[in-house]
């Protein structure tokens, strides 16, 4: 309870186990309320009212099952989404036929999605090669345990520097990958750029040559978060939650090699292209649609039914199939984006979105699917957007059915609504996440009855049920996305229909330009 006569929302609190603690100058009253966010620091179990829905958002209650891991488990975790975990406390410098290779080593603070600070971590001390020579040196490094009188020196990384987007990258998914929502992440970088994980330590902890005087910097990231998320709701600076989407495709002939869609659509909003690398040239095999966001589910299908109406007044060969799904064609992951505005961003969010969208989604996914992760398709994959909402990157193209595109839209606006009520999260589960990157679908399926049960009984899944039932009969069928058929039949628009172009700058979204690099591909036509 807050203090009597003093209006405060959203205020961050870090709990140790023990006690609570927030701002001396704040004084407030009573624990965290509903409005608030609590970092566990350490490895302190989240009191167990916090369970409870309508409870303070709670950062790092997976902390104690973290610490609980052993060094193989953490390599599995971490190998699946394609982040390596080193072998050992490695040297400042190895020894390669008598020649020393430089690892520089960095340290990166994350919470949630951010980066709080990174720096590289400098160690003044002897070098050690394998073949027993030594030498003083001063090299980048962190992790010296076995190390004496070693001396540690930071120096800032700034995002500018070249190394600033690997090692954040890589921090932000070891993180996230460990059912954690904040800690510091220590990595090792060689020559070649190779990035890997050398340690994670958890709030509280001191990083290695260090002290541990960090706890202002969790509770400003703890008490920024939860100011943004009163903002959020307050009456007078609420927003509608809006949903939009860019969905991708292909174009492929007779012959199963894909033609360019560019050779029809332009690079522009609405119906158009998205760009990718290929032999170091920027090429635009993948079609992509850009329907403008809306509060319905149903408004955001009608205006991809246009779009894609739009699509074949401009692709004229009609011999083409046009094929959706995780990877139709051996090589080209794509991807059905969905972007959220009007709702703060959290971890917790994302785990919901990973549990109730793109878990269902790999039921029903086909062989193919797996294929695509770890490079693409990780859990908890988003990006914040320029507008203030983030786009969710983990799905893939959901085009193949009118059903599976409502469902995929409904059941994230389900989970943007319902984020502090939704408590089942199979995603966060060991046994889920591992069956998800390996493309496990039965296992998959023994989470679907909870899920089902969650979703119904909160408030906003009567409105959106429409939108979500068809698909969820079809996976207690065991149905499966066939990605080799041309989903324009699906959509009931035969090859022979023409679109209205008309009506495209009601339909589209024009603020949609980016351009994504991805593996080399030799398969176009």
């Amino acid at each position: 309870m807050r203090r009597e006569g003093e209006v405060v929302s959203g205020i961050g609190w870090l709990w140790d186990g023990h006690r609570w603690r927030t701002r001396e100058e704040r004084q407030v009253g009573g624990g965290p309320e509903a409005s608030d966010v609590v970092l566990v620091i350490g490895d302190a179990a989240p009191p167990g009212a916090f369970a409870q829905a309508s409870a303070p958002l709670v950062l790092n209650g997976g902390a104690k099952r973290f610490a609980a891991l052993n060094r193989e488990d953490i390599r599995d975790r971490l190998h699946r989404i394609g982040v390596s975990l080193s072998a050992g406390v490695v040297r400042h410098a190895e020894a390669a036929s008598g020649d020393w290779r430089v690892v520089r080593f960095i340290r990166v603070r994350v919470f949630q999605d951010q980066v709080l600070d990174a720096c590289w971590v400098r160690d003044h001390s002897t070098l050690q090669g394998r073949n027993g020579e030594k030498k003083h040196a001063t090299a980048f490094g962190s992790g010296n345990r076995l190390l004496t009188n070693a001396r540690m020196d930071t120096e800032p990384l700034h995002p500018q520097q070249a190394a600033y987007r690997k090692a954040s990258s890589t921090a932000i998914r070891t993180i996230y990958a460990l059912g954690l929502d904040a800690g510091i992440v220590e990595l090792s970088l060689d020559g070649s750029k190779k990035c890997a994980v050398q340690s994670v330590l958890l709030p509280g902890e001191a990083p290695s040559g260090g002290q541990n005087r960090d706890e202002a910097k969790w509770l400003d990231a703890a008490d920024n978060l939860a100011r943004r998320m009163a903002e959020s709701t307050s009456p007078r600076r609420r927003a509608p939650v809006l949903i939009g989407a860019d969905p991708e495709f292909l174009l492929v002939n007779g012959k199963g090699k894909v033609v360019p869609a560019d050779r029809y659509l332009g690079s522009g909003h609405g119906a158009g292209t998205d760009a990718v690398v290929i032999g170091g040239k920027i090429a635009r095999p993948v079609a992509e649609l850009r329907p403008a966001p809306a509060a319905s589910p149903a408004e955001v299908v009608s205006r991809i039914r246009g779009l894609l109406s739009i699509a074949q007044t401009r692709i004229e060969d009609t011999t083409l199939r046009w094929v959706a799904g995780a990877m139709p064609v051996t090589g080209f992951a794509l991807g059905g984006h969905i972007h959220l505005s009007g709702v703060p961003l959290t971890n917790r969010l994302l785990r919901q979105l990973d549990s109730y969208v793109a878990i269902p989604l790999a039921m029903a996914e086909a062989e193919s699917g797996r294929a695509r992760r770890p490079k693409f398709g990780l859990l908890g994959d988003c990006r914040q957007q320029p507008h203030g909402g983030f786009e969710y990157r983990t799905l893939p193209s959901w085009l193949v059915s009118p059903s599976a595109c409502e469902a995929a839209l409904s059941l994230a606006l389900l989970c943007a609504l319902e984020t502090d009520q939704l408590r089942y999260c199979p995603a966060s589960e060991e046994r889920y996440a591992a069956a998800y990157y390996r493309g496990d679908r039965v296992t998959l399926r023994e989470c679907l009855e909870p899920l089902i049960s969650s979703m119904r009984a909160v408030p906003s899944y009567a409105k959106l049920a429409t939108g979500i039932e068809p698909f969820i009969d079809s996976l207690r069928r065991s149905e499966i996305w066939d990605e080799t058929l041309d989903f324009r039949s699906a959509w009931a628009l035969p090859s022979g229909e023409r679109g209205q172009s008309g009506v495209l700058a009601d339909i589209a979204n024009p603020s949609v330009r980016r351009l994504r690099g991805v593996n080399h591909r030799t398969d176009l036509l």
